[in-house]
């Protein structure tokens, strides 16, 4: 025998009500999750794409941080991201420096100074592109191609444009040494000069400024001249900087013994480095007191 379940109305109508309460609520849920996201995708500019500077870093991320050393290539990543992303000038404009630099590791001067040029014309806003660019296309006729004089016109354009840069000091460096190529000395010793008076702070292109100083007053006859020149590139090295101490400690003693044809001032003059005025002894006043050579420069 079999028994009827009987449901009266009442009930099904409870039960009706109920399960449409429950999914009332999960649509409810729903929405409110969904708007939650919505405002917090809006808020904080996420995106389901990812950005032109986050698919550019990817790309940077495979190019070594001494490019110039080369062993990588990444022209065509690099043309395809200009390609796709032309309309983002800060991304865009990374990327068309280092497709320079690639094309410039591998020889191709030609496409290297297009790449560098269509840069700086097409996002001239980016500056701290834009003085990248302008400095490796001096860089490229000066130590690439050996055309002193266009060297000489993007260097100026460079310090000009861009006085602000990091790689202004760096430019006049490179200036002043394209003169002294074409043996325009006036016009390299101003150079020099002008990275002395207004870069106070490009501790290491003052040092270089100086030392490239007294190497054309020694190529001139002038060694007094010079040591006078090599001592201020001592004093003005970077503290902790060793290596170009060394530099400069070196240069100084060969200087030294130009001049007086033996090693007795260079001697001394190592010998004040290490012990100062006290000598060895460590005691004022002894026989051992030693005097720096370089004071009579």
């Amino acid at each position: 025998m079999f028994c009827a379940l009987e449901i009266y109305p009442s009930t099904t109508a409870s039960l009706t009500n109920l399960g449409g309460l429950a999914v009332m609520k999960k649509i409810r849920l729903a929405f409110t999750t969904s708007l939650v996201l919505t405002v917090v995708l809006v808020l904080f500019g996420f995106t389901s794409a990812q950005s032109p500077q986050a698919e550019f870093d990817v790309i940077r991320q495979g190019i070594p941080n001494n490019w110039w050393e080369g062993n990588w290539d990444k022209i065509n990543e690099l043309k395809e991201f200009v390609s796709k992303h032309g309309n983002s000038p800060n991304a865009c404009a990374q990327a068309r420096y280092y497709l320079g630099c690639n094309y410039k590791v591998q020889g191709d001067y030609t496409n290297a100074l297009k790449e560098y040029n269509a840069l700086i014309n097409a996002y001239p806003q980016v500056t701290s592109e834009c003085s990248k660019a302008q400095f490796e296309i001096a860089q490229i006729y000066f130590y690439c191609l050996n055309d002193i004089p266009k060297a000489i016109v993007e260097y100026k354009k460079m310090v000009a444009k861009y006085p602000n840069s990091w790689l202004a000091p760096l430019a006049e460096i490179s200036l002043g040494r394209a003169y002294r190529r074409q043996k325009d000395y006036t016009s390299a010793l101003a150079e020099y000069q002008k990275i002395i008076d207004n870069y106070p702070d490009a501790r290491k292109q003052r040092v270089e400024a100086y030392m490239d100083m007294g190497d054309i007053a020694k190529d001139q006859g002038d060694i007094s001249k010079a040591i006078s020149n090599y001592k201020k590139a001592y004093l003005a090295c970077p503290f902790g900087d060793t290596e170009t101490m060394q530099w400069t400690v070196d240069v100084i003693c060969e200087a030294l013994r130009t001049k007086d044809g033996s090693m007795a001032s260079a001697n001394q003059f190592l010998k004040y480095q290490k012990y100062g005025p006290p000598g060895e002894d460590k005691i004022a006043g002894t026989s051992d007191d030693l005097t720096n050579p370089l004071a009579a420069y």
